[in-house]
C-alpha cells in the first residue's frame, strides 16, 4: 500500500503542476478554438490516467491478504486520497512559484530610488 500511495502522490504532484500550467496558458477560446480543444483533450487524458490509477491502486490494495472493514473499505481509498491531495499541492506549488517570479520581476522593475525609500525589516 505504501508503494501505491507514493506512486499516487508523485503522479498527483506532476499532474497538478501540469494542470496549473495549462490553466495559465489557456488561450482566448474565441480566437483560438483549436488550441482550446487541444488543451481540453490533454486535461481529459490526465483526468483519465488519474482515475484509472486510483482505481487500479484501490483494486490492488483491496486484494491484499488481510480482511475486515478497514482493509476492505478504508485502505483502498488511501492511494486515491493521497493522489488527490498531492494534485492540489502540485497546483498550489506551481501557482506559488509563478507568484514569486512575478514579484521578483516587479521588484527588479522598480527604480533604485523607490527601493531605497522602502522601509526594511530587521525581524531576522
Amino acid at each position: 500500500m505504501l508503494g501505491t500511495s507514493v506512486t499516487a502522490a508523485v503522479a498527483g504532484l506532476n499532474f497538478g503542476r501540469r494542470d496549473a500550467r495549462a490553466l495559465r496558458d489557456l488561450p482566448d477560446i474565441a480566437s483560438a478554438r483549436k488550441a482550446a480543444i487541444v488543451d481540453t483533450g490533454r486535461a481529459m487524458w490526465r483526468a483519465m490516467v488519474k482515475g484509472c490509477g486510483a482505481a487500479g491502486a484501490a483494486v490492488l490494495v483491496a486484494n491484499m491478504s488481510s480482511h475486515g472493514f478497514v482493509a476492505d473499505w478504508l485502505l483502498p481509498l488511501v492511494p486515491a486520497v493521497v493522489g488527490a491531495l498531492a494534485h492540489q499541492a502540485g497546483m498550489i506549488a506551481e501557482r506559488m512559484s509563478e507568484d514569486a517570479a512575478a514579484r521578483k520581476q516587479a521588484v527588479e522593475a522598480t527604480p533604485l530610488r523607490a527601493r531605497a525609500a522602502e522601509p526594511t525589516s530587521n525581524a531576522a
